[in-house]
């Protein structure tokens, strides 16, 4: 398995077919301006995706949608190859999930990673409410998953940049990820902008 990076709205519209709730006419762009990253076999098959969307640069915090069709999509590697992009490369403090109450299945992979459900919004989702779980940096860092001495996982996990070696969320257009994002963020403050767990 590896990353698939710089295909944002093929993996957007990916994720939102598979999330009832962001099911749209235009699924490339349900997230509005977002990152997506991608989990695919070794023949190029998509398994799942993340996407990184409602970043709010002043709180540093950012929202993740996540969707699978395989239940074996993740490996420790590509976990910590994922929640290092929001933590390490854009300094945030905090990942946002929204899931349906009925979606017990969600919820418990959000569970699984250390996510903590804090509220709900009534009928957030139309004719079910919607729950509010939140990853703190400090937590995932103390995490099963983070196994000392932390490390920049991405590297060797194939979403380097072809030109220099260094992790990057580049989409095939030249410029650092700060350029990248300075078209998703207002005066070029780094970072992505929503999200819901299928």
């Amino acid at each position: 398995m590896h990353l698939v990076l710089g295909s944002d709205a093929g993996v957007a519209a990916w994720v939102a077919q598979r999330i009832p709730q962001m099911q749209s006419d235009d699924p490339a762009n349900a997230f509005g301006p977002c990152i997506g990253v991608g989990v695919a076999s070794e023949d190029g098959k998509p398994l799942g995706g993340v996407i990184f969307h409602d970043w709010q640069p002043r709180f540093k915090t950012v929202q993740a949608s996540f969707a699978s069709d395989s239940h074996r999509w993740l490996t420790r590697r590509i976990i910590v190859g994922i929640l290092s992009i929001p933590f390490d490369q854009w300094g945030c403090q905090r990942i946002n999930a929204l899931t349906p109450k009925r979606n017990k299945a969600a919820r418990k992979f959000l569970d699984t990673f250390g996510f903590k459900r804090e509220g709900a919004c009534a009928l957030g989702f139309g004719d079910d409410d919607a729950i509010i779980s939140g990853l703190l940096k400090r937590d995932w860092i103390k995490s099963r998953w983070m196994v000392p001495p932390r490390h920049k996982p991405a590297i060797g996990l194939g979403c380097e940049d072809q030109t220099n070696g260094t992790p990057s969320l580049g989409d095939q257009r030249p410029g650092s990820l700060s350029d990248r994002i300075e078209g998703i963020v207002p005066n070029g403050q780094a970072g992505p902008h929503g999200t819901h767990a299928s």
